[in-house]
């Protein structure tokens, strides 16, 4: 631009509407770079990283892929028992899980024996949580096993009272309450609490839960609903079963067996899939592992030639299991047979392999 209409533009910009113009736009500029400097604040639920878990919903993409190795497997087996799986991290909301099994634990250890009355546990948080559906089975489970019952207290939260929320899910009776500080409002809730469950009941087991947002994120163990147990304790956590088709395996073992499917993870053209005992859908997981690999069928044939059950399952009345197995088409390689102090048959599993049922006395 040539120095006099330079000249003349900066006389205009001197004074009038141009000159307030072009300063508002600065600071404009300003306040857009600041924004982009500012740290993003995160929305509830909103995966903003990498954890270790054992939540298959939050797989990062990367975890399941070692399955398609054979020898990598038993890796994740490892891994996923440890709670040491990689997954989306997501920040916001309360954290439930930890807070609630310290409950458990406490009516457990306080109230869980013989002349000791029943306890209760309250629930008090300030946001919303999600949980999977292995822990709400859990849950459920250690509510039965403790004849205990949850009062559930939503401060400031109405959303989290919702019906269908987890909150509600969990509670047997739930109430929210704006603030906590009005004493009139906190004294009937209090009144409410002391009347909703039936008189003559132990104490009362408190799991305050807060909003990550607000406080310090939580990182651990999956817990532990039900007795505590000693960190020495080693206990199975997985067992497996080659099969020539997982369609038809899982039919079997659920529709015929009457296992539960628990997982269904896709890897490639396969899948890690498991069942589980649907009396037991937190115990012992049983792999209908495909049997791909170059070892395997050379295996199950000479372990079938020789009459050798690839697996063993507890009955409880294996004469009555063998009829309704049997009525139902299963073929059985050994009926029914009396050994001392356990009963057992033997059948085909339709995938390749024998299955040993037994009941010991």
């Amino acid at each position: 631009m040539p120095y006099a209409e330079r000249a003349r533009l900066d006389e205009r910009l001197r004074g009038g509407r141009l000159r307030a113009s072009a300063g508002l736009i600065g600071r404009f500029r300003q306040m857009a770079a600041g924004e982009r400097a500012r740290k993003v604040e995160h929305a509830r639920g909103e995966y903003v990283g990498i954890t270790l878990g054992d939540d298959l919903s939050r797989l990062i993409p990367s975890e399941p892929a070692g399955l398609g190795i054979p020898v990598m497997r038993n890796v994740f087996a490892a891994r996923f028992a440890e709670s040491r799986l990689m997954l989306y991290d997501s920040r916001g909301g309360a954290e439930f899980r930890t807070p609630a099994a310290a409950a458990v634990r406490l009516l457990d250890e306080e109230c869980n024996t013989d002349g000791r009355r029943r306890g209760d546990i309250v629930m008090i948080t300030d946001g919303e949580c999600g949980i999977s559906e292995q822990w709400m089975r859990g849950w459920n489970e250690a509510g039965h096993t403790l004849g205990c019952r949850t009062f559930g207290v939503a401060v400031g939260a109405p959303r989290a009272t919702a019906p269908g929320t987890v909150l509600d899910a969990l509670c047997d009776n739930l109430r929210g309450i704006d603030d906590p500080t009005d004493t009139h409002a906190a004294g009937d809730l209090f009144r409410l609490i002391r009347t909703a469950f039936r008189p003559g009941r132990g104490p009362w087991a408190v799991a305050a839960m807060h909003d990550r947002n607000t406080g310090p994120a939580r990182a651990g163990r999956r817990p532990t609903l039900g007795p505590d147990r000693r960190e020495s304790t080693m206990r199975i956590h997985l067992t497996s079963v080659f099969v020539d088709d997982q369609d038809k395996a899982v039919r079997f073992y659920t529709d015929v067996l009457g296992f539960v499917k628990k997982t269904e993870v896709p890897v490639g053209k396969d899948r890690w899939l498991t069942v589980v005992s649907p009396e037991d859908p937190g115990g012992t997981e049983l792999l209908l592992e495909p049997d791909g690999h170059p070892a395997v069928k050379p295996y199950k044939t000479a372990l079938v030639k020789d009459g050798i059950p690839a697996a063993s399952f507890a009955v409880d009345d294996v004469p009555a299991e063998f009829a309704r197995l049997r009525g139902l088409g299963v073929r059985f390689t050994q009926e029914p047979m009396d050994a001392g102090p356990v009963t057992f048959a033997v059948l085909d599993d339709t995938c390749g392999n024998l299955i040993q049922i037994v009941h010991s006395r």
